[in-house]
């Protein structure tokens, strides 16, 4: 009896000390557009994954031809990392991290700490996805940022969803706010 107790006990201690987790605190507009050197809009036209320095894991390095910026200015193109990826036949998948396939319309929030390439603000919430609404012809970025709900436009997307040119007076407006 004691032997199978100590036995459970054991297998829960290793389950749960192998397991992982992320947790992602919510930003709000304000901390998403504040903590970000560079917000871009562009169409992705590379993704590229690689080892992790330490080899314990893979990042994927990603590539934005960028139309447009709507804070800061890093270039024609912009790179920026993100965890997770595929090397070859080994697959890395990092929960609340997003991923991205050559063609993607996007706006980006990122962020770079010292020389290094930069990487998202809170992870899938510093992507926001961009499609041609069907009716208006508008570009619409979904999902609709947390804190831009009430006053702002809304579109025949939905809800969810703020065009571009919306999403770039906020996020302009957030700056001199900021100021």
């Amino acid at each position: 009896m004691i032997g199978t107790a100590a036995l459970a006990l054991l297998t829960l201690v290793l389950a749960t000390a192998s397991a992982d987790a992320v947790t992602l605190a919510r930003l709000s507009f304000a901390q998403l557009t504040a903590d970000a050197d560079v917000v871009v809009y562009g169409r992705v036209s590379g993704v590229r994954g690689q080892w992790t320095a330490d080899r314990h894991g893979i990042e994927s390095l990603v590539t934005v031809e960028a139309y447009d910026y709507l804070k800061g200015r890093y270039g024609e193109t912009v790179m920026f990392k993100t965890p997770g990826g595929q090397v070859g036949d080994t697959m890395n998948v990092w929960p609340g991290a997003p991923t991205f396939r050559a063609g993607d319309l996007v706006v980006v929030f990122l962020a770079s700490r010292g020389p290094t390439i930069p990487s998202l603000v809170g992870l899938t919430q510093g992507v926001l996805r961009v499609s041609v609404d069907a009716r208006s012809g508008e570009l619409l970025a979904r999902p609709r940022p947390a804190g831009l709900a009430d006053g702002s436009p809304q579109v025949s997307g939905g809800a969810s969803t703020i065009t571009v040119t919306a999403l770039t007076a906020h996020v302009r407006a957030q700056m001199e706010a900021g100021r």
